[in-house]
């Protein structure tokens, strides 16, 4: 299935596995998903601003990460943070389609009933999510 997922800066439509319906979850074919142009634009330009602004802008991430390299070491830190750095992230909060099916324990809704549902990290701009 194809999601968008952000990286450096851009958003890309990637090919993902489609997850499966988990319990207390209903997965969702998704019919249309909606953006919000401040708070997804304002990722997307985070996701592409260079290391050092990063730091600059979460001083509280910098502080774990000289914590982390006392720790650890700065190799670690460095595996660490270029991981972060090469991660696409998915986006998306908000989204209207059909149920295909109810995780276990989901009462109230059915394969085939249309819902609406939100949530970062969970009602992604996707074609299937699991909410």
């Amino acid at each position: 299935m194809l999601q968008a997922l952000v990286k450096k800066g851009c958003v890309y439509p990637e090919e993902v596995p489609a997850p499966n319906v988990s319990k207390g979850s209903v997965l969702i074919q998704v019919a249309s998903s909606c953006i919000s142009a401040g708070t997804e634009l304002g990722a997307m330009q985070s996701s592409g601003q260079s290391l050092i602004r990063k730091a600059l802008a979460q001083p509280e991430k910098l502080k774990l990460a000289f914590s982390v390299a006392r720790a650890e070491g700065i190799a670690k830190v460095i595996e660490k943070v270029q991981g972060k750095l090469e991660t696409a992230v998915p986006t998306g909060y908000s989204i209207a389609g059909t149920v295909l099916a109810a995780g276990e324990g989901v009462t109230g809704f059915r394969p085939g009933d249309r819902v609406a549902a939100a949530g970062a990290g969970l009602a992604n701009h996707a074609e299937y999510v699991d909410v």
